[in-house]
Protein backbone atom coordinates (compact mmCIF):
# COMPACT_ATOMS: atom_id res chain seq x y z
CA UNK A 1 0.00 0.00 0.00
CA UNK A 2 2.94 2.47 0.51
CA UNK A 3 4.04 2.05 -2.44
CA UNK A 4 0.68 2.71 -3.89
CA UNK A 5 0.88 5.74 -1.77
CA UNK A 6 3.73 7.05 -3.21
CA UNK A 7 3.90 6.71 -6.81
CA UNK A 8 0.80 8.36 -6.57
CA UNK A 9 2.36 11.66 -4.88
CA UNK A 10 5.07 10.87 -7.27
CA UNK A 11 3.20 11.17 -9.90
CA UNK A 12 1.20 14.16 -8.62
CA UNK A 13 3.98 15.72 -8.34
CA UNK A 14 5.20 15.04 -11.97
CA UNK A 15 2.56 16.65 -13.10
CA UNK A 16 2.50 19.82 -10.85
CA UNK A 17 6.12 20.76 -11.80
CA UNK A 18 4.74 20.88 -15.80
CA UNK A 19 2.01 23.07 -14.53
CA UNK A 20 3.44 25.35 -12.13
CA UNK A 21 7.36 26.46 -11.15
CA UNK A 22 8.71 24.65 -8.85
CA UNK A 23 8.69 27.15 -5.97
CA UNK A 24 4.77 27.43 -5.65
CA UNK A 25 4.38 24.10 -5.76
CA UNK A 26 2.97 23.26 -2.31
CA UNK A 27 2.27 19.92 -0.24
CA UNK A 28 -1.42 21.05 -0.36
CA UNK A 29 -1.31 21.25 -4.29
CA UNK A 30 0.19 17.43 -4.47
CA UNK A 31 -1.94 15.79 -2.09
CA UNK A 32 -5.10 17.60 -3.82
CA UNK A 33 -4.09 16.47 -7.20
CA UNK A 34 -3.10 12.77 -6.01
CA UNK A 35 -6.36 13.00 -4.13
CA UNK A 36 -5.04 12.08 -0.31
CA UNK A 37 -4.91 13.91 2.60
CA UNK A 38 -1.42 15.64 4.33
CA UNK A 39 -1.63 13.30 6.39
CA UNK A 40 -0.78 10.33 3.93
CA UNK A 41 2.03 12.60 2.36
CA UNK A 42 3.84 12.90 6.01
CA UNK A 43 3.35 9.57 6.60
CA UNK A 44 5.64 8.71 3.38
CA UNK A 45 7.71 11.65 2.79
CA UNK A 46 8.75 14.93 5.10
CA UNK A 47 9.13 16.90 2.71
CA UNK A 48 8.56 17.62 -1.15
CA UNK A 49 12.73 17.11 -1.47
CA UNK A 50 11.82 13.61 -0.83
CA UNK A 51 9.79 13.66 -3.55
CA UNK A 52 12.18 14.78 -5.86
CA UNK A 53 14.77 12.43 -4.73
CA UNK A 54 12.49 9.40 -4.67
CA UNK A 55 11.00 10.49 -8.31
CA UNK A 56 14.66 10.78 -9.74
CA UNK A 57 15.50 7.06 -7.91
CA UNK A 58 12.58 6.24 -10.19
CA UNK A 59 13.19 7.65 -13.35
CA UNK A 60 16.63 5.66 -13.01
CA UNK A 61 15.25 2.50 -12.39
CA UNK A 62 13.09 2.96 -15.54
CA UNK A 63 16.27 3.79 -17.56
CA UNK A 64 17.84 0.60 -16.53
CA UNK A 65 14.57 -1.98 -17.33
CA UNK A 66 14.09 -0.56 -20.71
CA UNK A 67 18.17 -0.19 -21.32
CA UNK A 68 18.81 -3.20 -23.61
CA UNK A 69 22.07 -5.20 -22.81
CA UNK A 70 24.47 -4.53 -25.90
CA UNK A 71 23.61 -0.94 -25.32
CA UNK A 72 25.51 -1.06 -22.02
CA UNK A 73 28.93 -1.89 -24.52
CA UNK A 74 29.20 0.93 -26.22
CA UNK A 75 29.44 3.97 -24.18
CA UNK A 76 28.46 6.71 -27.10
CA UNK A 77 25.01 4.68 -27.12
CA UNK A 78 24.82 4.46 -23.75
CA UNK A 79 25.85 8.32 -23.32
CA UNK A 80 22.61 9.23 -26.28
CA UNK A 81 20.40 6.95 -24.14
CA UNK A 82 21.25 8.43 -21.00
CA UNK A 83 21.30 12.16 -22.17
CA UNK A 84 17.25 11.41 -23.55
CA UNK A 85 15.96 10.07 -20.85
CA UNK A 86 17.71 12.98 -18.89
CA UNK A 87 16.23 15.48 -21.77
CA UNK A 88 12.45 13.77 -21.47
CA UNK A 89 12.53 14.77 -17.10
CA UNK A 90 14.08 18.08 -17.72
CA UNK A 91 12.06 19.75 -15.12
CA UNK A 92 12.68 17.00 -12.58
CA UNK A 93 16.76 17.74 -13.13
CA UNK A 94 15.80 21.09 -12.57
CA UNK A 95 13.66 20.28 -9.64
CA UNK A 96 16.28 18.36 -7.80
CA UNK A 97 19.20 21.30 -8.89
CA UNK A 98 16.53 23.81 -6.75
CA UNK A 99 16.13 21.79 -4.29
CA UNK A 100 20.11 21.51 -3.61
CA UNK A 101 21.77 18.52 -2.41
CA UNK A 102 24.19 18.06 -4.70
CA UNK A 103 25.60 15.13 -2.28
CA UNK A 104 22.43 13.18 -2.40
CA UNK A 105 21.90 13.37 -6.42
CA UNK A 106 25.32 12.11 -6.77
CA UNK A 107 24.83 9.21 -4.32
CA UNK A 108 21.99 8.60 -6.64
CA UNK A 109 24.05 8.69 -9.78
CA UNK A 110 26.83 6.64 -7.98
CA UNK A 111 24.06 3.92 -7.12
CA UNK A 112 22.71 3.53 -10.38
CA UNK A 113 26.08 3.62 -11.96
CA UNK A 114 26.99 0.88 -10.18
CA UNK A 115 23.86 -1.22 -10.70
CA UNK A 116 25.36 -0.64 -14.60
CA UNK A 117 28.72 -1.06 -14.11
CA UNK A 118 27.75 -4.92 -12.19
CA UNK A 119 25.59 -5.38 -14.87
CA UNK A 120 28.35 -4.70 -17.99
CA UNK A 121 30.80 -6.60 -15.69
CA UNK A 122 28.50 -9.83 -14.94
CA UNK A 123 29.59 -9.63 -11.45
CA UNK A 124 28.69 -7.68 -8.18
CA UNK A 125 32.10 -7.40 -6.48
CA UNK A 126 33.91 -4.51 -7.85
CA UNK A 127 38.14 -4.20 -7.55
CA UNK A 128 39.59 -1.03 -5.57
CA UNK A 129 40.33 0.41 -9.30
CA UNK A 130 37.03 -0.47 -10.29
CA UNK A 131 35.27 1.20 -7.55
CA UNK A 132 37.61 4.54 -7.75
CA UNK A 133 36.34 4.31 -11.87
CA UNK A 134 33.10 4.60 -10.65
CA UNK A 135 33.30 7.24 -8.44
CA UNK A 136 35.27 9.48 -11.20
CA UNK A 137 32.95 7.97 -14.00
CA UNK A 138 29.66 9.34 -11.55
CA UNK A 139 31.59 12.40 -10.69
CA UNK A 140 32.07 13.15 -14.14
CA UNK A 141 28.38 12.16 -15.24
CA UNK A 142 27.17 14.35 -12.38
CA UNK A 143 29.06 17.27 -13.77
CA UNK A 144 28.41 17.07 -17.19
CA UNK A 145 24.34 16.83 -15.99
CA UNK A 146 25.38 19.99 -13.93
CA UNK A 147 27.32 22.11 -16.77
CA UNK A 148 24.72 20.88 -19.48
CA UNK A 149 21.33 22.30 -17.11
CA UNK A 150 23.29 25.84 -16.61
CA UNK A 151 22.81 25.83 -20.92
CA UNK A 152 18.93 25.24 -20.67
CA UNK A 153 19.38 21.85 -23.01
CA UNK A 154 20.85 23.49 -25.61
CA UNK A 155 23.94 21.06 -25.84
CA UNK A 156 22.58 18.64 -28.45
CA UNK A 157 22.67 14.96 -27.47
CA UNK A 158 25.08 14.36 -30.43
CA UNK A 159 27.12 16.84 -29.44
CA UNK A 160 27.58 15.09 -25.99
CA UNK A 161 27.86 11.97 -27.50
CA UNK A 162 30.56 13.21 -29.97
CA UNK A 163 32.65 14.54 -26.87
CA UNK A 164 32.23 10.60 -25.44
CA UNK A 165 33.38 9.11 -28.92
CA UNK A 166 36.73 11.71 -28.30
CA UNK A 167 37.02 10.31 -25.15
CA UNK A 168 36.83 6.77 -26.00
CA UNK A 169 39.12 6.73 -28.61
CA UNK A 170 41.57 8.69 -26.55
CA UNK A 171 41.36 5.91 -23.80
CA UNK A 172 42.00 3.77 -26.27
CA UNK A 173 45.02 5.40 -27.30
CA UNK A 174 46.52 5.09 -23.68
Amino acid sequence: MKNIMRESIIGAFLLLIHQKELDKITVTDITRCAGISRMSFYRNYKGIDEVIYDAIGKLFERFLDELEDDILIDPVQFTEAYFEKLKENRRLAEAAKKFGSSEKIFQIILKYNRVLMEKYLGRAELTPDELLFLHYHSGGMYELIDFCSKTDGNISISKISGFMKNICSFQDKI
